[in-house]
């Protein structure tokens, strides 16, 4: 009887070490790719865009990744505030990105419509 409860009690230690460390990892993740897209400059084409870590990442046409977390946007063109897309949604392969370094904006140029978008850690 003692030992189920030991057993148990070692199991549950597992999963919650299991659980802390995989959170801790993705915390460390995520604050490497903020500091990589935060510090880039982007000028280029998509070539695919996605989900990593809970956050949208997308792909270059020169292989460059970024992962980041962007709040949704207006468009540009008339300042638009009452339609506000989400990247991933409007995002999509050969649509030209621009970000300078250090900024807190990403541009998203769609056709003849630009997207601003802004970001967070």
């Amino acid at each position: 009887m003692k030992w189920k409860y030991i057993v148990v009690t070692l199991g549950a230690i597992m999963v919650i070490a299991f659980l802390a460390s995989n959170q801790i990892e993705m915390r460390r993740r995520g604050a490497e790719n903020f500091k990589k897209f935060e510090q880039a400059s982007i000028k280029g084409q998509l070539d695919r865009v996605y989900y990593e870590d809970r956050c949208v990442a997308f792909t270059l046409k020169n292989g460059e990744k970024y992962v980041f977390a962007p709040f949704k946007a207006y468009r540009l063109k008339f300042f638009d505030t009452t339609y506000n897309p989400s990247f991933n949604k409007i995002a999509a392969q050969g649509d030209s990105i621009i970000k300078q370094p250090c900024s807190d904006t990403l541009y998203l140029k769609k056709d003849t419509i630009t997207y601003r978008f802004t970001f967070t850690e």
